[in-house]
């Protein structure tokens, strides 16, 4: 790194950053294709794509490069190599491109994940897969399947208060990873279009024109489309709050929360973009905030909707027996002494 130097300021009522790393291109002639955004659809609020330089990869035969590592994928890694995978195995099999996309759907208590990597040689993915699902955790019981084509890992679900079953899907072109077999299902159906909803919503459209083109990194976040979802999450389940704990309405007055629609009409998308200019790597972002603000807002409300879906649960638990509301008592008024008799000071 030789340099860097960045820039804030306001633009037509948005927030604009502006953020210039000078050193050597690290990904050589390769160009961000953005081929993970036909998985996107009308609910994608979230959706971001990166190329990883292949130096960026540890060597997975020398163990002093996972130290840093954190237990559970260092044994994923460790599988990997007992397997005789070496890292240049991994590169004849995937692209250094990594997507990542969320989903909220109307229904939906919390956000669907999904994590893309674009496949060279298939054979050679679903061997490594295979050797990270059967290799590194004796207690994981990991099932395969063939359907449509793919080959899906899937992993028995661990239970708990937000329920995961980890799915790993690898087709002729891609890997996906999701925590829901049906959304990755979908996904797999998805990526043999050459279109999806949320690439040609006029969001995502006017947003992605407003920045000029990536070829490092591209990200978008549908602020309006993420409070929506936050809203209808989180308002039911503190009204219902405030029901059986009356404490609450002495510190939050829940009616004089606006509807959905008064804060959204102020909400636009939030967008980055990377790309390679002047002996450097030049990163753009523009909206309502900046970019890094709106991911680390979108995982706290996403936390935040989690944390509030598992209070209600206990809610729940109480409105079996309904708590005895304390008894409504009548301010008392003084009573005027009037007396029947009027005494002589007061006869006219």
């Amino acid at each position: 790194m030789q340099s860097v130097c960045g820039a804030f300021g306001f633009d037509g009522g948005k927030m604009r950053d502006v953020v210039f790393v000078g050193t050597p291109k690290s990904s050589g002639n390769r160009v961000l294709s953005r081929s993970s955004v036909t998985l996107g659809t009308k609910d994608t609020f979230f959706y971001t794509d990166q190329l990883v330089s292949s130096g960026q990869m540890p060597d997975l035969g020398d163990p002093n490069a996972l130290n840093a590592f954190p237990t559970a994928l260092k044994n994923m890694v460790n599988a990997v190599s007992a397997a005789g995978i070496t890292r240049e195995d991994w590169r004849s099999a995937f692209d250094t491109e990594i997507g990542l996309l969320a989903d909220w759907g109307a229904q939906a208590r919390w956000p669907l994940v999904l994590a893309t990597l674009p496949v060279k040689d298939s054979v050679q993915a679903k061997r490594i897969l295979t050797a990270l699902t059967t290799g590194a955790d004796n207690e994981a019981k990991w099932t395969q399947q063939e359907k449509d084509g793919a080959l899906y890992f899937s992993l028995e679900s661990a239970g708990g208060f937000v329920p995961m079953a980890p799915v790993i899907a690898v087709s002729d072109h891609l890997v996906i990873a999701g925590l829901e077999a049906a959304s990755v299902e979908a996904a797999i159906k998805r990526s043999g279009t050459s279109s999806s909803e949320l690439a040609n919503s006029q969001n995502y459209v006017n947003a992605a024109s407003a920045l000029p083109a990536p070829d490092q990194a591209f990200g978008y976040i549908d602020t309006a489309l993420l409070y929506t979802r936050f809203d209808a999450t989180l308002r039911p389940m503190l009204l219902m709050g405030a029901m059986f704990l009356p404490k609450v309405a002495e510190y939050v007055d829940l009616s004089k929360w606006p509807p959905a629609d008064v804060v959204t009409k102020h909400l636009s998308p939030v967008i980055t973009s990377t790309y390679y200019k002047n002996n450097g790597y030049l990163t753009e972002s523009v909206g309502p905030v900046t970019f890094p603000q709106a991911a680390v807002g979108a995982g706290t409300i996403v936390a935040a909707s989690v944390i509030a879906y598992k209070n209600q649960g206990r809610l729940g638990g109480m409105m079996g027996t309904p708590a005895t509301a304390a008894p409504l008592t009548t301010p008392s008024v003084p009573t005027p002494n009037i007396s029947a008799t009027p005494t002589p000071e007061e006869t006219p």
